[in-house]
């Protein structure tokens, strides 16, 4: 039976430097956006099933970058860009809140709040990609070997017969 793992405690005033670093490590973290505490979170793994058709094609466009090098900060943000709608969507599913309140945000506080989201879930889209990428080349590798086979490469001869000639040299005493 599966025990139920108590929230981490509340950010105290003066609390170290780095304390939220626990919270990204736990999947979740707080930020404050247009004066609000929000708390983002990971997705939950039947989150990750559900949301699937809604980030299907920012997962395939992220797939399609990494398969010719690692994105950078700016190629990750046009692709979300390139999605914004499903982005937002996502986000406020993470973050528990409105997609109506994250679209109102000022640019400088979105952005925030997208870094934040990113910075919690965007392992999950990179694993997911690389995955994947993984399976295309490994299909691939496998349909290649295939064909391979099917077109008839013939095999290496085997050992030659034994030689049965008698031998003609005459015998020495």
């Amino acid at each position: 039976m599966a025990n139920k793992i108590a929230p981490p405690p509340a950010k105290r005033a003066g609390a170290d430097e780095g304390a939220d670093d626990a919270l990204v490590l736990l999947g979740k973290t707080v930020a404050i956006v247009d004066g609000q505490e929000v708390t983002v979170r990971e997705y939950s793994f039947i989150e990750t099933l559900q949301l699937r058709p809604l980030y299907a094609p920012l997962l395939a466009d992220l797939r399609d970058v990494m398969q010719q090098e690692l994105p950078t900060i700016e190629v990750i943000q046009d692709i979300l860009a390139s999605h914004a709608e499903e982005t937002v969507q996502l986000m406020a599913i993470s973050a528990g809140v409105e997609a109506e309140w994250i679209s109102a945000l000022n640019p400088r506080e979105g952005v925030h709040l997208q870094e934040t989201w990113w910075s919690v879930n965007g392992p999950f889209f990179m694993r997911s990609a690389i995955s994947s990428i993984k399976q295309t080349r490994l299909l691939a590798a496998l349909r290649s070997a295939q064909s391979n086979e099917a077109a008839g490469r013939t095999p290496s001869p085997g050992s030659s017969a034994p030689d049965t000639t008698p031998n003609s040299s005459p015998s020495t005493h």
